[in-house]
């Protein structure tokens, strides 16, 4: 172990010694050869350096002439420039002022690959920047791990070593995109804004980045400013099967003007009344502003606006026996027909835009100052059925189906009838309307007004919409400077603030004229006590109409704030990073009514809880040559936890989860790479503990007939394995590639779990042990393989086929199941027994995709062509994620009494999208 240590020590030294020998500076300016003006963040590369050039376009690299005599310049959407050193070049050397053609008749099968659509994740479901640098391995070349991952494995719903998206760090034009509160991203947030998103950078794992001290899930940076948008007018038209039928978009981007304004603006429309499941309508909108204005020489003020509103129909996860019964996968019991017009109950109507205002200072060649301040409002809904007084409207309510129903014959009978007649399987519109219809009914004393009595139709039934709509304040302010020897150090301040209103609004009362705001779960728990049947006792018997709020109405307001630093030292062979960050998170719930249930901590503010949050990172590059690279890095946080589990029952109340500590993340990670003209490799190595997790999930317990909080504490889980990804030019035309992810993601300790109802605050149990140990993340294939062959046509047109394979895939399993009260009584080892305990592995799949495209050069326009079809054997069984239900019958100890539900993969699908770009 010490040899090791020591050697890995020598290594580093004689990597930053060998920075002494024969050094020379390379000074010059990059320009476009139709404009003269100076290219910004042009790569200028030799050997294993590399640099970006400023506003100005004027750049210095510093290389050793005897080694590296080929300075490569290049930038997308120019042609790159090669220019050799001579071996006595003086110190410093000037190349001047070098000139960068525009593509034209040269335009890329690289380029018509960029026309390939984005993929657009939305809550309902989930650009070659080739640098031409190889001495700071910057990832926005394509990463064959890394495609396979974002274009072929997420029909499967993978998600790269496991994490989910709140452990990647995503900045929208120098502001954070990930939730203040929850640290998630919601990418469908700008969706359908292809065309003006491809300015980013992507790094996974623990790499360096000099915007911020990313996450262990690495980070995506997206740079919206008007300048660095290419220079066209495009419009586009697609189709396709899945989500949604139509898309058009349409984009204009002068690039910088003489009167130094840039301006960008991008719009689209994607639509269509069903997607590939039944019911599933969609309907977004998407629009985008860009404004820059050159201050001087070396300041650049930018103003970004961007939106996309969307109306979409959502689908379940079903039972085998419902698919089984409806034939088809892909049954969604959401919709039903009204009026002879297909209408899904669960629709989410969402609109949250964006306003961005980003400063720019060219302090000087080597130092930049980066200042982002933005605002986000708007709202989030997603509706749902509810009802009072009457019988249970669902169709995928359990015991509505056969396997419920005890007697033989009826079952049967119930079966047959489901079978045969599709509207039983399916929201009956008409049912809901009528008996609203015919229910007059008189509410005494209306707002606890005695007297006040209100006559009319009492809705039994209507449309709920949860909501939560939020605010979001945040700037972010960084500094760069560039020291000598390639050397770089960042540091950075930002803060968050976040109100965000959670309530229940009426969206529609389906004929009748009112809804009385009590809760109809009390009625049970307290039958002769009308003041605690009240959601508002300040209103009792409150009535409310379409639009008003009812049920809950309560407020989360969150600040946090961090202060970063971090140096990248470059060296001849050895490259290192270091960073830290310190921060602090605090919140509290405000209450805007007082529940019947518990009038003395539901309205008004609650406690305010501080969390100290700090990230601490290091790595190291070894660069054995000038293709092969040998780089380790550790992570290690504390983290705040998302408020959704630090209040037990926020609808209702203030409680906050007893003694709630910080979530705590360690992650190392080792990668080799082999960076060849005609052959990528990487393969890596990474493990991550994730410790002191807090996870509070509300569930209706059917048995009690009222609502649950199931709390579990102290989950710690473990994700280990390693990603592999290559890629082979055999011929000029030809390239295989292939990549592989193989991990294990489990828990690693023994939860506590408690279990509160949520009408009484009374726990049902509390502290019990949960026995999850090794029980597996669900919701992912563990493992993926992805190989495939492409063709690039010297005349300009390319074809794809891509084979990606799936397994060890596993149910979300029920914590209340893997408890002794679960198995008390059950013979160890026997059949039910392990019916019980088991976590369900999902069978094996694979898929088959393939692409293609073609541009064609008219005078000075481009037209692009793409087609996509994934799926194409129409494997209609790959179970790409499922849950077990929370509630369980430990009378009977009936795993079936309910039972897991699926989700499947979309089986033969397509995109075909054709623009025009002038």
């Amino acid at each position: 172990m010490m040899y090791r240590a020591t050697l890995f020590v020598c290594l580093i030294v004689m990597g930053f010694t060998n920075l002494q020998a024969q050094i020379i500076t390379i000074t010059g300016r990059v320009v476009d050869d139709q404009t003269g003006e100076g290219i910004e963040d042009a790569v200028v590369a030799a050997g294993d350096m590399a640099v970006g050039t400023a506003f100005d376009g004027s750049f210095s690299l510093r290389l050793n002439p005897t080694i590296d005599q080929r300075l490569s310049l290049s930038m997308e959407g120019f042609l790159p420039v090669i220019i050799n050193i001579p071996l006595d070049a003086p110190d410093p050397y000037s190349v001047g002022e070098v000139r960068l053609s525009a593509e034209t008749d040269r335009t890329k099968t690289e380029d018509l690959i960029q026309e390939i659509p984005v993929i657009e994740l939305t809550a309902s479901d989930f650009d070659e920047n080739a640098a031409g640098n190889v001495s700071g391995l910057l990832q926005a070349a394509r990463d064959p791990f890394i495609s396979a991952a974002a274009f072929q494995f997420s029909a499967a719903r993978f998600r790269i070593r496991g994490y989910e998206s709140r452990y990647t760090t995503v900045l929208l034009n120098g502001v954070s995109a990930n939730d203040p509160g929850t640290g998630d991203v919601f990418w469908s947030e700008w969706a359908g804004l292809n065309d003006v998103m491809r300015a980013q950078e992507n790094l996974v794992g623990l790499a360096f980045q000099a915007d911020a001290i990313a996450n262990i899930g690495g980070i995506t940076t997206f740079d919206t400013r008007a300048h660095r948008q290419r220079k066209q007018i495009r419009a586009g038209y697609a189709t396709s099967n899945r989500t949604y039928t139509n898309r058009a978009m349409l984009t204009y981007s002068t690039g910088w003007l003489k009167n130094d304004w840039a301006i960008s603006v991008s719009g689209s429309r994607r639509w269509g009344q069903e997607g590939y499941i039944r019911g599933t309508h969609f309907d977004g909108w998407s629009y985008f502003l860009s404004v820059d204005k050159r201050i001087a020489r070396n300041h650049i003020l930018n103003l970004t606006v961007l939106g996309a509103p969307v109306n979409r129909g959502r689908s379940i996860a079903n039972t085998h026996e419902q698919y089984d019964i409806a034939g088809s996968h892909y049954y969604n019991p959401y919709w039903g027909y009204q009026e002879g017009e297909v209408r899904n109950s669960r629709v989410v109507d969402a609109h949250q835009p964006i306003a961005i205002l980003r400063y720019d200072w060219q302090m000087d060649r080597g130092s930049q100052l980066m200042a982002s301040f933005s605002w986000q409002d708007g709202k989030y809904g997603s509706s749902s059925l509810e009802w009072a007084d009457a019988r249970d409207p669902r169709p995928e309510y359990y015991r509505r189906w056969p396997s419920s129903i005890d007697d033989p014959e009826s079952a049967a009978a119930v079966e047959q009838a489901l079978r045969e007649d599709e509207s039983l399987r399916q929201v009956d519109w008409n049912y809901l309307y009528q008996t609203n219809y015919n229910n007059l009914e008189t509410v005494r004393d209306v707002d606890g007004i005695q007297g006040n009595d209100v006559t009319g139709l009492r809705s039994r039934y209507m449309l709920q919409e949860f909501r939560s709509d939020a605010r979001t304040l945040q700037g972010r302010v960084v500094y760069t400077k560039s020291l000598k020897n390639k050397h770089l150090f960042s540091a950075g301040l930002q803060g968050q603030q976040l109100q965000t209103d959670y309530f229940k609004s009426v969206l529609d009362l389906l004929g009748g004229d009112f809804w009385l705001d009590i809760d109809r779960f009390a009625e049970f728990d307290f039958p002769n006590n009308p003041e605690v049947l009240q959601n508002d006792l300040d209103r009792p018997n409150h009535l409310v109409r379409e639009g008003d709020r009812f049920g809950y109405d309560y407020q989360i307001n969150s600040l946090n704030y961090q202060g970063w630093g971090q140096i990248n030292l470059s060296g001849r062979r050895v490259d290192g990073f270091l960073g830290a960050e310190l921060g602090n998170t605090s919140f509290y719930r405000q209450g805007n009514t007082r529940n019947g249930r518990f009038p003395e901590n539901s309205q008004g503010k609650s406690e305010v809880l501080n969390f100290l949050t700090w990230t601490g990172k290091a790595g190291l590059t070894y660069k054995i040559d000038g293709r092969n690279y040998l780089s380790g890095a550790v992570f290690a946080a504390a983290n705040a936890p998302d408020f959704n589990n630090a209040f037990v029952s926020p609808r209702t109340r203030d409680q906050v989860v007893a003694d709630l500590p910080t979530e705590k993340v360690y992650s190392g990670e080792l990668t080799y790479r082999l960076q060849a003209p005609s052959f990528k490799f990487r393969a890596t190595g990474y493990v991550t503990e994730i410790h002191d997790q807090t996870d509070v999930i509300t569930f209706f317990n059917d048995l009690e007939n009222t609502f649950g909080n199931y709390i579990l504490k102290g989950l710690d889980r473990r994700h280990i394995g390693t990603e592999w990804g290559a890629e082979w030019k055999v011929t000029p035309a030809v390239t295989l590639n292939g990549a592989a992810a193989l991990g294990q993601y489990y828990y690693t300790n023994r939860a506590l779990a408690s279990v509160v109802q949520d009408n009484t605050g009374e726990f049902i149990y509390q502290d019990r042990t949960v026995y999850l140990k090794n029980f597996h993340m669900d919701g992912m294939p563990q493992e993926a393989f992805s190989f495939g062959v492409t063709y690039n046509s010297s005349r300009f047109w390319f074809a794809n086929i891509q084979l990606n394979y799936f397994r060890k895939s596993f149910l979300d399993f029920s914590p209340d199941r893997r408890t002794a009260a679960a198995v008390d009584g059950v013979e160890q080892g026997s059949e039910q027994w392990n019916a019980i305990i088991r976590q369900e592995e999902l069978p094996d799949g694979f898929m088959l995709n393939v692409f293609g495209g073609k541009s064609w050069k008219v005078k000075n326009t481009f037209l692009y062509l793409n087609v996509g079809i994934n799926n194409i054997l129409n494997n209609t069984d790959l179970i790409t994620g499922g849950f077990e239900q929370l509630r369980f019958d430990e009378e009977s100890r009936d795993v079936n009494r309910f039972p897991n539900r699926y989700f499947y993969a979309f089986g033969l699908n397509y995109f075909v999208n054709f623009s025009v770009r002038i």
